[in-house]
């Protein structure tokens, strides 16, 4: 199955320039922002898809109700190794379906990473820059409002009048919008309660691997289960 790309095979489109690209499709550029439309010789056979569906939801029933037993324990694992190699086949088909797929996605990720880098990054530029501007407003508009009510508490109608012409206005730019959050850092981890800490499996796991269960561990218990591996070759 070959996947194309505006009529050019995908690894011969995958290897031309941007200027080779615009030479062969004059509208290369405007075709860069638009969907790209799957056509039927990119996507899987629909009779392929559906016999492999029913097949494997009829075995499904039928395995949900069965009972296994030392006199078909043969029997049943060599319907988990078949079960296993279709398994197999239908990932590597559909690998070597959608792998054209994802490399054409890899390919254009990698020609508008940098665009993208340089967008997000002056995104978190411009918004930390307004939000450092929309706290010095609140704050000189609180300590003005300060000055003012501390000069009519005094007679100064005029401190008063100077003091409240400095409030300026506080409101984000149009097409944008502030809330303040409450942000936290950890300064001492040990001092944390132990209610809002969480056991770390993965180091729990470590200890067993290292040690088995011959070194306890408080507040866990263990346990055995036995995991069943397939091969099929």
């Amino acid at each position: 199955m070959t996947f194309f790309v505006f009529g050019y095979p995908y690894l011969e489109w995958a290897h031309f320039s941007i200027a080779e690209r615009d030479a062969r499709v004059p509208d290369w550029n405007e075709r860069r922002g638009a969907k790209v439309n799957m056509t039927n010789e990119m996507m899987p056979d629909e009779t392929e898809a559906t016999e492999a569906r029913t097949s494997a939801e009829r075995a499904l029933l039928a395995l949900r109700a069965l009972e296994v037993t030392g006199d078909n324990m043969e029997v049943v694992g060599s319907i988990l190794v078949d079960v296993k190699k279709r398994l197999k086949g239908l990932e590597e088909r559909l690998k070597e379906i959608t792998a054209p797929i994802r490399a054409a996605e890899k390919s254009a990720r990698e020609l508008f990473r940098p665009a993208i880098a340089a967008l997000e990054e002056s995104e978190g530029i411009l918004k930390r820059k307004i939000g450092d501007a929309q706290r010095a407003i609140v704050e000189a508009n609180r300590r003005a409002m300060e000055q003012t009510q501390q000069a009519l508490a005094l007679g100064d109608s005029r401190g008063a009048a100077l003091a409240a012409s400095s409030l300026a206005p506080s409101a984000p730019p149009a097409g944008v919008a502030t809330r303040e959050v409450i942000t936290f850092t950890i300064t001492d981890p040990d001092a944390v309660p132990r209610y809002l800490c969480s056991p770390d499996e993965r180091k729990i796991r470590a200890v067993i691997t290292a040690c088995g269960t011959k070194e306890p561990i408080s507040g866990v218990t263990f346990g055995t289960e036995t995991q069943v591996s397939v091969r099929t070759k």
